[in-house]
Parts: C-alpha cells; structure tokens; sequence
C-alpha cells in the first residue's frame, strides 16, 4: 500500500508540473569572447617567419610584436592596432605588404579570430624597434582583400600613411 502511495504521489507531482504554465526565458545573448591578441600574434608570425625563406636572408625579417584593440564605451572592439618589427631593409609599406602577405597565407583560420565589429586596421611599423611610421586602413576593406573582392592594388590606394 505505502508502494502505491508514493507512485501516485510521483504520478501526481509529474502532471502538476508538466500542466503548469511556463514563461519561457529568452536568454540573453553572450558576446562572444574577446580574441586574445597571443591568438593573432602566434597566427601571423608563423607564416611571417615561413613565407619568404630567401627574403628573410637577403631583404627583411618581420616579427609581430603587440596586439591591442580599441573599445567604444560598451567594450566593443572596433580597432585593431598590430605592431610589427623589422630588420633588414624595412619601410612602413613594406611592413604592412608583409603582413598583408601573411594573412592571405592564413586566412582559412582567420574566421573567428577578429571579432565582427572592427571599423579600423593600423599597423606601427618599427625598424629595429625604433618607430618608423604607421599604414591605417578601413577593417572592411582588410576584409574585402582577404575575400577577394577587391585587388592588393585597391587596397594599396585606399591605405593612408599619417
């Protein structure tokens, strides 16, 4: 008898609970997580230190060294600032071309890695770790280059150089 009891107890609490009106909770979309720049500097810098074997002898060796985004007031990056190193026969558009070169080598992996509400792209560029200049550009059109829409002579064109 205690037996039957308790199973219909249970019986009774499942249909309560199952017939009782749910307000279903909508939740809240996370961001998603801030890309830590070690991620992109360990990205590129792989390909930079492969991609030139011969160039790294004779004309230049590039090295990634800081990452740092810009937050508008409600911590959204919307810039992205990389700082890349040379040694050899360095210039701020050679540097930029360079780094240029290497995320077309690794832009299958690139999804994912910046996140969706960059507006702008700069690159200082150091020679030797003295300041030589800086390259800005438009996110979109760092996008677009690496999709193909537009060409490395449109993207040259719309690049400025303070």
């Amino acid at each position: 008898m205690r037996y039957r009891i308790i199973s219909l107890f249970c019986c009774g609490l499942f249909f309560l609970t199952s017939c009782a009106p749910v307000n279903p909770v909508s939740p809240t979309p996370a961001d998603p997580p801030k890309p830590s720049p070690v991620t992109v500097i360990n990205l590129v810098q792989g390909y930079l230190n492969t991609m030139d074997p011969v160039g790294v002898i004779l004309d230049a060796r590039f090295q990634v060294i800081d990452v740092v985004y810009e937050e508008n007031a409600n911590n959204k990056e919307i810039g992205i600032t990389i700082s890349i190193n040379c040694e050899g026969l360095c210039s701020r558009e050679r540097s930029f071309s360079a780094l240029m070169m290497a995320f077309i080598g690794v832009k299958d992996k690139l999804p994912g890695v910046f996140p969706t509400t960059l507006k702008t792209f700069k690159v200082l560029t150091f020679k030797q770790l003295a300041a030589t200049g800086e390259v800005t550009a438009k996110w979109q059109d760092i996008v677009d280059y690496l999709a193909g829409t537009i060409t490395g002579a449109q993207l040259a064109t719309r690049v400025t150089r303070p």
